[in-house]
């Protein structure tokens, strides 16, 4: 084992992963994602719609926002989106901010997440993170980079970002 991983490994977080836009259709690149996340010390919990399908979207509204909800009592520290594309906003203003702002949680992801990020930070001044989500970072051979950037993130090590 290197020693970028014993060191993550002994700060193992959970990650709790939903799917709250489009529809995942690769479950090979979703167990490939999980897998590589494992390699770096994280337990990923999937949540149990992370595969729900509802035309274009992974799942019904009502699944998508129960997905939020069972994130935000989840034992995981980290809530990280398989995937971005479109729906979240259809979902914005059912969504209990105060609930998923106290829940404390680590809110990472990019895409359509944004609409989720920006409304958090005007509803609840919330932190949220802006970061790699499962499938496009994780599913094929991860980015060192992101990948390393992404440990130290969580695990509070990084305090600024720069490109």
């Amino acid at each position: 084992m290197s020693e970028h991983n014993s060191r993550v490994k002994s700060r193992a977080a959970d990650i709790h992963v939903i799917s709250p836009a489009g529809v995942v259709l690769d479950a090979e690149r979703l167990r490939r994602a999980r897998a590589n996340l494992a390699a770096r010390g994280y337990r990923v919990a999937l949540d149990r719609g992370v595969l729900a399908r509802d035309r274009r979207f992974a799942g019904s509204d009502r699944t998508r926002l129960a997905a939020f909800r069972r994130a935000a009592r989840s034992a995981a520290r980290i809530v990280m989106i398989s995937r971005g594309g479109y729906g979240i906003t259809r979902l914005l203003a059912e969504l209990d901010f105060a609930e998923l702002a106290a829940s404390g949680k680590q809110w990472v992801g990019f895409s359509d997440f944004t609409a989720f990020q920006l409304a958090m930070l005007a509803r609840e001044k919330a932190p949220t993170w802006s970061g790699p989500s499962l499938m496009e970072d994780y599913g094929g051979k991860p980015d060192p980079t992101t990948a390393d950037v992404f440990d130290d993130a969580m695990a509070g090590r990084l305090q600024v970002l720069g490109f």
